[in-house]
C-alpha cells in the first residue's frame, strides 16, 4: 500500500507468513499476500468497495508457532557455560 503503515504491514505479513486485510477510512485500503505480492490496492482519495478471495494459510513462520525458543535456549546455554568458565579461571 502506501506510505510507512503499508511498509510496516508489508514486512509483518512477510515475516509473520499470513494474509494482511487493511481496511482504511482515509481510503487506503488492500489485500497483502505471504509472498509480499499486493493482491488488491484501492489508492488513497477513492472510495470503493471490492470483493477479493483470500487464501487461508495455516503454516505460518516457525517464529510466529514457537516464539522465542532459540533466544530462550540461547539464554541458558550462556547462563550455564558464562559461570563455568569464570569458575574454571579462578582455579
Amino acid at each position: 500500500l502506501i506510505g510507512i503503515e503499508g511498509i510496516v504491514d508489508l514486512f509483518n505479513v512477510i515475516s509473520g507468513l499470513n494474509v494482511d486485510v487493511t481496511a482504511g477510512n482515509t481510503g487506503i485500503s488492500g489485500v497483502i499476500l505471504p509472498t509480499g505480492t499486493v493482491q488488491r490496492k484501492i489508492p488513497l482519495g477513492v472510495e470503493a468497495v471490492f470483493k477479493e478471495t483470500i487464501p487461508l494459510y495455516t503454516s505460518g513462520s516457525f517464529y510466529s508457532r514457537y516464539g522465542d525458543v532459540f533466544a530462550t535456549l540461547c539464554f541458558v546455554i550462556f547462563m550455564v557455560i558464562g559461570p563455568l568458565k569464570c569458575i574454571k579461571k579462578l582455579f
